[in-house]
């Protein structure tokens, strides 16, 4: 059976959030973007298993609600039958509420203990299954620009790395905006605009660790920038990155890509994850192709829908 909680009461149970997107901070930061936050516990036995915190709008209940991907905590693993009941309670939950209910599951390398959440889904006839590319780099083997598989890649990388392109960590806040303004410019020049503004960024940053990085050309010019979040122990997330369409002929992010792995390999950092490259189900495939040609590894994020 559910137990609702307040916010408060959420925040003082014994729960290790598998990433930075389920804690009460980060929900709290979000609140305003949905009508009603929900925290959601369930106790079997009398101890608590597993939780949930999930938005409403007018027509959806979702987790997550303003994050890549949300999903389920286990403070102690459910059982098939626990996860069974788990669904069957949230079908309900979402019928009295005439909601439909959509919950992202992340990457399976953040929680193998969801693994049996994807299992009974996929075995559920009334949950749909989505399946999204994700794409995520294993620092293991330090990125050097002579390693890649394939010669196109080993070709753009010696192009860029010729040019100069000098890399750095940046810690100085008015250098941050300029972070931000390179990928704003960027993704203005492909037609679409950022989904955060450089305040929400900056409220972000109070709760959850960064780290902004920045490419210049050999006059100081910038080139391409990046914004990571370390969502959980020993994986940061790539939230944006981007290069500026003059300085494409040189191919900066290659070379960027493997700046900010080798970065990450050298702060012993295990696995950066590069996010999706489809939408529902649906992949962009030069996205695809250009994480998996830059050494990035395959894995799968998962939505399901209940209603």
């Amino acid at each position: 059976m559910i137990t609702e909680l307040t916010a408060e009461q959420y925040s003082e149970l014994d729960v290790n959030p598998a990433h930075c997107y389920n804690t009460v901070a980060f929900a709290e930061l979000n609140s305003s973007k949905v009508e009603r936050v929900h925290y959601l516990a369930w106790f079997i036995d009398g101890k608590l298993r597993v939780t949930l915190i999930l938005g409403e709008d007018e027509a959806t209940l979702r987790s997550p609600f303003s994050a890549p991907f949300g999903g389920f905590d286990c403070v102690r693993h459910p059982s098939d039958e626990d996860v069974e009941m788990i669904f069957n309670d949230l079908r309900n939950y979402a019928a009295d509420l005439n909601k439909t209910l959509s919950i992202t599951l992340p990457p399976l390398f953040y929680s193998n203990e969801l693994s049996s959440f994807l299992i009974r889904a996929v075995n559920t006839p009334w949950i749909n299954v989505t399946a999204d590319y994700n794409y995520h780099y294993n620092t293991a083997i330090p990125p050097d620009f002579n390693l890649p598989t394939f010669k196109e890649i080993r070709k753009k990388l010696r192009r860029a790395n010729s040019a100069g392109f000098q890399f750095q960590l940046v810690i100085e806040e008015h250098k941050k905006r300029e972070v931000y303004e390179v990928i704003r410019r960027n993704r203005e020049s492909q037609g679409y605009p950022l989904s955060m503004t450089f305040g929400q960024i900056m409220s972000t940053e109070a709760i959850v660790r960064m780290d902004f990085f920045m490419m210049y050309d050999e006059a100081r010019h910038p080139v391409a920038s990046a914004i990571c979040y370390h969502v959980a122990p020993g994986i940061v997330q790539v939230i944006y990155w981007g290069d500026l369409v003059d300085y494409r002929p040189l191919y900066p992010m290659n070379l960027f890509a493997m700046r900010v792995f080798a970065h990450y390999h050298e702060a012993g950092i295990k696995i950066v994850d590069v996010g999706p490259s489809s939408t529902g189900g649906i992949p962009n495939r030069g996205l695809c192709t250009f994480k998996h040609r830059i050494g990035c590894e395959l894995t799968s994020k998962y939505t399901l829908t209940i209603g």
